[in-house]
């Protein structure tokens, strides 16, 4: 643009003059202007084509003169007329940035889906699969679960597994008051969709009434990601179910992400229920937290031989070259059961390396 003019006027210091109003004008104006943007691209839009027009029609300019270095030399108020309306130009060109600026960030700070608040964006993608895939979802709606291994009640996860828009057909299936053996077939098969069901299955760890079926959103956390999976170990360990609770201490001793309810983890070292105790010994020494070590010592001493057993191994797992010299180990050679001591004397006779 600056040549351009250069090869119009001269290249004289009235030209980089008028290149700088430019390109100052082009940056600031649009700014300084926002709040009155629809009023103001108006009027410039008026006044830029009465300038455009009048330098159309411009006088002419002078004939060389000798001496000056140039072809042509430009008439100072022709040099006012063309910065104005240049101004004008980069005013209408700043506003009109701006406007296009405003429309794209209100499209982008629209909601989309994933922002909404986890039962209307359930409802959401049930309701679309349901409409551009209602076969898939009458099948899905009406899988019923079935005897597994063991007797555990289960589903086919032909439609299932891999299909991210199952996991908001099933977390319906599991708020809708559905029988307790599919709500904890849906429970289980959930981690297999991939699809949008961790925040649900975090949340309705609290709120389901059957145990088993919480058990089991607790123990499908081994598979979520933060901040869901530690969400939702935290309600496992404040149910008032204690099967609930010693799920949430074993999941959290397989969750990647389990170091960080070291808290729950160590006050679950001294609750009432000795199964819990022996989850929350376990999963310390699976994840070999060292800050737990003083708890689990004191933990040797607990009233229940499998508590004594599996605090024992934790601290081997924690701290394999020192455990051997922790005087209450010694003290479990001699243990009133018999898996104790000999697990104790094979720690004090051939120490871990």
């Amino acid at each position: 643009m600056r040549a351009m003019y250069c090869m119009y006027v001269g290249p004289e210091q009235p030209v980089r003059a008028m290149y700088c109003m430019y390109v100052q004008a082009h940056w600031h104006i649009g700014a300084v202007f926002e709040h009155h943007r629809a009023r103001f691209c108006r009027v410039v839009r008026f006044c830029s084509a009465i300038l455009l027009a009048g330098f159309r029609y411009h006088p002419p300019m002078a004939k060389h003169r000798p001496g000056t270095g140039s072809n042509y030399v430009v008439r100072w108020h022709h040099a006012a007329t063309l910065a104005v309306a240049m101004v004008g130009a980069a005013v209408f060109s700043g506003c009109a940035n701006n406007r296009a600026g405003g429309k794209n960030a209100q499209a982008s700070s629209q909601p989309t889906v994933e922002d909404l608040e986890w039962k209307q964006r359930i409802a959401i993608k049930n309701a679309e699969y349901k409409r551009t895939q209602p076969e898939k979802h009458a099948a899905l709606t009406g899988l019923q679960s079935r005897p597994g291994e063991g007797g555990q009640a289960s589903l086919d996860l032909t439609l299932i597994q891999g299909n991210r828009d199952a996991a908001p057909v099933l977390v319906t299936r599991l708020m809708s008051g559905e029988p307790e053996q599919n709500r904890l077939a849906i429970a289980e098969a959930l981690p297999t969709t991939g699809g949008d069901w961790q925040e649900a299955a975090a949340a309705l760890i609290a709120l389901d009434a059957d145990a088993n079926v919480r058990q089991a959103l607790v123990q499908s956390m081994r598979y979520a990601e933060p901040p869901h999976c530690v969400d939702g170990l935290r309600k496992g360990f404040a149910d008032e179910d204690p099967k609930v609770q010693a799920a949430a201490a074993r999941t959290a001793g397989f969750s990647s992400h389990g170091r960080m309810l070291y808290n729950e983890l160590h006050s679950s070292l001294f609750a009432e229920d000795w199964d819990l105790r022996v989850a929350s010994a376990q999963a310390l020494g699976k994840l070999k937290m060292t800050e737990a070590r003083s708890g689990l010592i004191r933990t040797l001493k607990d009233e229940h031989p499998e508590v004594r057993r599996t605090a024992l191994l934790a601290l081997e797992k924690i701290s394999p070259e020192g455990v051997a010299n922790i005087p209450e180990v010694h003290q479990l050679t001699k243990d009133s059961d018999k898996r104790v001591a000999r697990e104790a004397r094979r720690i004090v006779i051939s120490p871990p390396k």
